[in-house]
Parts: structure tokens; sequence; C-alpha cells
């Protein structure tokens, strides 16, 4: 396994997103720019120093219809594209760089692929607070349950946190399964009203878990083109209230402890755990 620098890491997932980009956008299917990494365009003209993905978003109308396309212009740019519904626990499809690295950031190492997510947008003529918050328990509900389908000796989620995962851990995991089995249908009957939505070609979308319950609605019609990294990238018309909803005090950077990669596995011994560690598609992030 290859050891780079971080920036070399972010390089390559950015000529990766410059490639898939230009095919995806010469095939007219629209995709924008959302979350850090419309921070990163509009605040810095650049990729945030530290952001280890690339936050796109998709109509699951265009998604669905252009499956077997998006699948071969990531093949070209040696990503795999991992479709949602196919796997537990997994909130967004995902383009995986088909090579994983140890990636060196300040004195910590970690093993990861570079990768670009996309959120799935449905039709929604309005965000219902209710209706936000329960997409979100059920995504949670449906994270908890299935991640762990092989639970890890070693989790790391946050930066500079490693956490053994004890025998009794386990088990207290697979009698959570045991107990709240009937969670297992969260996924097919998301996939049966996803599957439904994706039928509907209206403009105006969200992201259908609503991760941080914004309501954020985005109108395809009214996507605007920036340059950004060399490319024509677009993102909503009212990113400044995009920005705003979603960052607070998003023109100052965050504190120097906050300025960190938030989703790549912490691996501070290599030698004793190299072997533990499988990016699946769903535990990645």
């Amino acid at each position: 396994m290859k050891k780079i620098q971080f920036k070399e890491f972010q390089k390559i997932n950015i000529e990766g997103f410059k490639k898939i980009n230009q095919n995806i956008l010469k095939n007219k299917i629209k995709w924008w720019a959302h979350s850090g990494t419309l921070l990163g365009m509009i605040r810095d003209n650049k990729l945030i120093p530290w952001d280890d993905d690339i936050d796109m978003g998709m109509r699951i109308y265009d998604f669905r219809k252009n499956f077997e396309l998006l699948k071969k212009i990531g093949e070209d740019a040696n990503y795999e594209l991992f479709d949602r519904k196919n796997y537990f626990g997994l909130d967004v499809a995902r383009f995986i760089y088909k090579e994983k690295f140890i990636i060196q950031f300040k004195d910590k190492e970690y093993i990861s692929s570079p990768y670009i997510d996309i959120m799935l947008a449905v039709k929604s003529k309005n965000n219902l607070f209710i209706k936000r918050k329960f997409w979100s328990s059920m995504n949670k509900l449906s994270f908890i349950y299935n991640s762990f389908l092989i639970p890890l000796p070693y989790f790391g989620w946050k930066f500079n946190k490693l956490k053994k995962i004890y025998w009794y851990e386990q088990l207290l995991i697979h009698i959570f399964r045991f107990i709240f089995f009937f969670l297992i249908l969260i996924l097919p009957i998301q996939n049966y009203w996803l599957k439904r939505k994706a039928k509907n070609n209206n403009n105006k979308v969200s992201f259908y878990y609503n991760y941080d319950n914004l309501g954020i609605i985005y109108d395809i019609k009214k996507l605007v083109e920036r340059d950004f990294l060399g490319e024509k990238i677009l993102i909503s018309e009212n990113y400044l209230e995009e920005l705003n909803l979603r960052f607070k005090n998003w023109k100052q950077l965050p504190e120097e402890k906050k300025q960190i990669p938030h989703h790549l596995f912490l691996t501070p011994n290599l030698d004793k755990f190299r072997n533990k560690y499988k990016i699946y598609p769903f535990i990645i992030k």
C-alpha cells in the first residue's frame, strides 16, 4: 500500500473529479456542489485544505436514469460507483477510487481511498420539519443497525481517536439487532419509496435523508455555473443562503484543532493494524 501526503491524496481526488465532472456535464446530466465543497469554492476558491472528500448532489431521477452511464464514467477515471440502495447504512451514492493509500496528515496516518459523494435529491415542494425529522431518524436507526454487520476489532470515527471494540460491545451490537430485528425493514421500505421517487423529474428537490434537517430546496432549472478547480461547476442559485444555514459563521476559519479530516480512519500503529482495515462502502464515512 503506497504512503502519500494528504495533499497528494486530495490531488488524486481532484484530478479524478475533473474527469468525472467533464463527462457528466458533457452528457447533459446536472449535478451540483454543496456542503464543504461549496464552502471551499466560495470562501477559499479551492478545496478546504483538510477536506477529505468532494460533495456533489444529483436528482435521483437523473441518477437512476443514467446509472449505467455514470458507472462507465467512473470506471474511465479509475473509480467504482456504489449505489446507495445496495448497501446497508449508506445514505449516499459514492464514487470510490480503486486504490487505497496510507495517508499522512500532520503526525497521523490514515488508510482510505479518495472518494466523491453524490447526495441523492428527490421531489420536494416543501420540507416540513416533521418530514425531515422522520427521515433523518430512520436513516440513523438504519445506520446503527446495519453498519456493524461484521463488527470491527478497532474502529476510528474522530481524528486522533481510535477505539477498540471489546467482545462485550460486539455482543451488545448483536443483542441490539436481535431486539430490534424489525429495523432491517427500513432499507427495503426506503428503497421502494426511492424507486417511486426516481420516476419523478420535478425540478424542485431536496436531499431525501436531510442529514442536518436544514430543509434546503434546490431548483434544478436555477443552478448557476462557477469556475472552480479549472472546471465549470454548478451550484445553487441561493448558495449564500445555503452557506448561512449550514455553516453559520462560514466566512471565518474554524479553530485549528478542528481543521482536520473528518471521514478517514485513523491507524496509529500501521504495522499492527494494517490488515484489520477494509474500506467498505457503507463505513468509509
